[in-house]
């Protein structure tokens, strides 16, 4: 069987991907851009979406969720909380928080590649996944901290902090 792969704008597929997860049936999806990588690559993989499993989701497990500004995106679940999760792609740190659980449209459960198949519901795969997000987003925010107690002493010392011009005492 020949494989075409075609670019189309998700607010017209959104509809006939939706009624095929309503009927059970399995949607693959080739992705767009660079929020999921290095596990999703553009033009490498293919998504294999089935619909959600009706269950409190996972951390770690990926989705295709509607936004709180009625975009679509594919991300992976960082925390279920109060009816709503967070949401955080693979080369991202942006936390995208509050989306309600019922914005949760359709869980990847494969990724197609050249020569395998992932299977996206592994908990091994889940744990690595859940394991790395945490570190980044801690990485992050020390990061973030130490910049700030930085800017703060060598404004109390009367230095400039680095990345804001030279280092000249007053």
């Amino acid at each position: 069987m020949m494989h075409h792969d075609r670019t189309v704008d998700m607010g017209i597929l959104i509809e006939p991907i939706l009624s095929s997860l309503a009927e059970g049936t399995e949607v693959i999806l080739s992705g767009r851009g660079t929020s999921m990588e290095p596990f999703l690559t553009e033009g490498r993989d293919r998504i294999v979406l089935s619909p959600p499993h009706g269950g409190r989701p996972h951390v770690g497990e990926i989705y295709l969720y509607r936004r709180l500004n009625g975009g679509y995106s594919i991300h992976r679940v960082y925390a279920v909380k109060n009816g709503c999760v967070t949401m955080l792609g693979d080369a991202q740190l942006f936390l995208e928080r509050g989306i309600p659980i019922d914005n949760l449209l359709g869980r990847a459960v494969r990724v197609i590649r050249e020569n395998e198949t992932v299977d996206c519901t592994d908990p091994k795969l889940l744990f690595g996944a859940a394991v790395r997000m945490r570190c980044r987003i801690a990485v992050w925010r020390m990061r973030v901290r130490y910049r700030s107690v930085r800017r703060m002493l060598c404004s109390i010392l009367g230095k400039r902090a680095p990345g804001d011009g030279e280092n000249v005492r007053k």
